[in-house]
């Protein structure tokens, strides 16, 4: 997954999801375990007109995700993504 940009209700995948996506997910990690945060069906983010590789949603947020991950029909995970925030920097500034 190319590095896609995550922001609250919108995330940019840089690159269309394969035909066999039915959902897509924002985990953390907390210690050694990983939590879901959302998840929801691409079917069901709407998509910019003619551009496959935006989705929108109203549960789509930053706040502590770290990872996306895109499941199949049978909820094996096909793709696996480290999100970045829009206007973040990428190193720390003095």
């Amino acid at each position: 997954m190319v590095r896609p940009v995550l922001s609250d209700g919108i995330l940019e995948l840089g690159a269309p999801l394969p035909d066999e996506a039915v959902s897509i997910g924002g985990f953390n990690h907390i210690g050694t375990r990983i939590g879901e945060v959302w998840r929801v069906k691409v079917a069901e983010a709407t998509k910019n007109p003619g551009d496959p590789t935006h989705l929108r949603h109203k549960d789509i947020v930053v706040d502590r995700v770290v990872r996306l991950r895109v499941f199949d029909q049978s909820e094996r995970r096909i793709l696996t993504g480290v999100p970045r925030t829009p206007n973040t920097p990428s190193r720390p500034t003095s």
